[in-house]
């Protein structure tokens, strides 16, 4: 019993209750008979897989008869012995110190498994005047435990004999069951016919049996334990009340009952033993017997049970497969229907891809779906590629991405990207170079405009300038600018009575001094000037005016039009004067000019010559 306290097999007050009822039984019969155990605790109590207790050792019992006394042993347990058994007057012990013992133990049971404070203790305590130190059960078991169980037990440890249940039958009053066993009327010990016998248990009523069976058995202990360690015939606890003949009883009168106690009890015990046997052999054959039917009762069941669930799984499975493929065909239409709308993969809840998905978790092998999704990668691809022939590259890139994203390194992807990529790389060459296109038309815009402004400009000075150099030659002096074929025209006539060859390079000085023609090509009476050459300028005038006006083409040669720098005594002047008898003339005349003439310093000498 000490063993199921530590595990904590029995805690409530009706496991507890069914080991205190029985042994309270036997106590009471023991009693009767004239023993007391003065030794009852856990480890003394055995319980049997029925449940049923067995009390143990004996070894501390007393036994009464006659007029003297004496007890197997003097062994004392401390928290479970009583104040009188410290004392060598047996005289004080009786029924009152097993109830101390039992309630000690139910005590230990309600306090897992620790036993009340030592009698010896509690004794120092009250003769120093000081409370009882042992708390108590009611207060131990308090809301675990109904305060009528936890009373009794604090009743029954009692410290002195005067404050505890005299008797068993008394204390069992005090346990809060339904059937309380009224006090014995009996006033003295059963003789050998009392001893009970062994009877069929199976015939018996449940609380009979129980009672008789648990008494027997105790009683039976307790021979046997008396016969191994050897009974002495002591002075009984009953003594005190013996009466004056009962205790004549002879020495060797006792001895024989005692004798004849031991012989009945070992031959119940042999009895009981071989119809228990005998008992259990019919018990194990029905219980055979009946197992065996009921497991083939049982496996019948069981088998019909399985071929129903069979059948009624097989059911569920085809209705179910049912239902899966319609739903099935139901999405891959709907799916048709998103792709025909081009909602690949929007709006949420209502697009292709969504819908084909659905049908790969009913259906993860479904070559409808598997094609919808790669008809759906082929249109976001077609899709990107349209983008990128317009030039959107951000919207082929976004429908690129959707398709990698159905199929991770899918080749048709990987092919899609690098011919954007190849699209990207050519549009990007073809701005460069429309964009340097566009520069290079803005710059020759730019100097068009620059050029006709500055055209405009020139003209307009020398319009207005023109004039005011030619009015010391009277009012027959015209002349005018003008911008012919894109060049720069410079037209004037002066009467040849008028011409004089000094006022002419005047004229013509102060107006190439302006530079009026400068990085112009002069042209006058099919006469080509090189650009930006004075002389060219200056001769052509001259020989335009010069005798009226001769014809022929004139270039004169000396000057580098690229660095715009003369080599002096090196002009020439080309000219063709068909049938004209002047020709000779005019080489020599213009050479001459040439010669005396600085065109670098800007300075005239006098013409000297023909």
């Amino acid at each position: 019993l000490s063993r199921l306290f530590k595990l904590g097999r029995l805690e409530s007050e009706a496991d507890l209750l069914k080991i205190a009822l029985p042994l309270l039984d036997g106590l009471e019969h023991m009693h009767d008979t004239g023993f007391i155990h003065r030794d009852i605790k856990p480890p003394n109590i055995y319980v049997r897989l029925d449940g049923s207790p067995v009390l143990l050792d004996f070894g501390s019992a007393r036994f009464a008869i006659g007029g003297q006394t004496k007890t197997l042993t003097s062994l004392v347990s401390p928290g479970f012995a009583p104040y009188e058994q410290y004392n060598t007057e047996t005289g004080k012990q009786g029924p009152w110190t097993d109830i101390y013992g039992l309630g000690a133990t139910l005590y230990a049971g309600i306090n897992r498994g620790r036993g009340p404070m030592d009698a010896i203790v509690r004794g120092h305590a009250r003769i120093e005047g000081k409370t009882d130190p042992m708390e108590p059960a009611v207060e131990i078991g308090k809301g675990r435990y109904s305060e009528a169980f936890l009373r009794a037990i604090d009743a029954a440890l009692g410290f002195t004999p005067g404050e505890r249940p005299q008797t068993v039958a008394e204390w069992k009053n005090q346990f809060p069951t339904a059937e309380k066993t009224q006090p014995s009327t009996r006033t003295k010990p059963r003789s050998q016919a009392d001893i009970p016998t062994v009877v069929d248990e199976e015939r018996q009523t449940p609380t009979m049996a129980r009672k008789q069976g648990t008494t027997k058995w105790l009683l039976v202990g307790l021979i046997v334990a008396g016969i191994a360690v050897g009974i002495y015939f002591l002075q009984p606890w009953k003594s005190a009340t013996t009466s004056a003949p009962e205790q004549q009883t002879t020495e060797a009168e006792q001895q024989q009952i005692v004798q004849e106690a031991v012989r009945r009890a070992l031959e119940a015990e042999a009895q009981r033993k071989q119809q228990e046997e005998q008992a259990r052999l019919v018990r194990e054959a029905e219980a055979k017997k009946d197992q065996e039917e009921q497991e083939r009762l049982a496996a019948q069941k069981a088998k019909e049970q399985a071929r129903l669930e069979q059948e009624r799984a097989r059911a569920a499975k085809a209705e179910a497969d049912r239902h899966k493929q319609q739903r099935i065909e139901d999405l891959l239409t709907e799916a048709d229907k998103a792709l025909a709308a081009s909602r690949l993969s929007s709006p949420a809840g209502n697009n292709a891809m969504e819908y084909l998905q659905s049908v790969l978790k009913l259906d993860a092998d479904n070559l409808r779906a598997r094609q919808g999704i790669g008809r759906v990668q082929s249109r976001y691809l077609e899709l990107a590629e349209s983008a990128g022939k317009q030039g959107e590259w951000s919207k082929a890139e976004f429908y690129i991405n959707k398709a990698d994203a159905i199929e991770p390194g899918a080749e048709a992807v990987f092919v899609a990207k690098e011919k954007l990529a190849r699209q990207q790389a050519e549009a990007e060459k073809e701005r460069i170079k429309l964009a340097e296109l566009e520069r290079n038309r803005i710059e020759e815009e730019k100097k068009r405009i620059e050029e006709a402004k500055r055209r405009a400009e020139q003209k307009a000075i020398l319009e207005r300038k023109l004039p005011i150099a030619l009015v010391n030659y009277g009012e027959t002096k015209k002349g005018s600018v003008d911008f012919v074929s894109g060049k720069l025209k410079f037209v004037f006539k002066l009467s040849l009575t008028q011409l004089d060859i000094d006022d002419d390079i005047d004229l013509v000085t102060s107006v190439v001094d302006k530079s009026f023609f400068s990085d112009k090509e002069y042209v006058e009476k099919s006469v080509t000037l090189c650009q930006s050459n004075p002389i060219s300028m200056i001769f052509g005038i001259i020989f335009d005016h010069w005798r009226g006006g001769p014809t022929g083409d004139f270039i004169v040669t000396g000057f580098d039009c690229t660095t715009k720098q003369y080599t002096k005594n090196k002009y020439t002047v080309v000219y063709d004067r068909s049938g004209s008898k002047w020709g000779p003339s005019w080489k020599k005349a213009i050479t001459s000019f040439i010669s005396d003439t600085d065109i670098f310093n800007k300075t005239r000498k006098t013409y000297k010559g023909n």
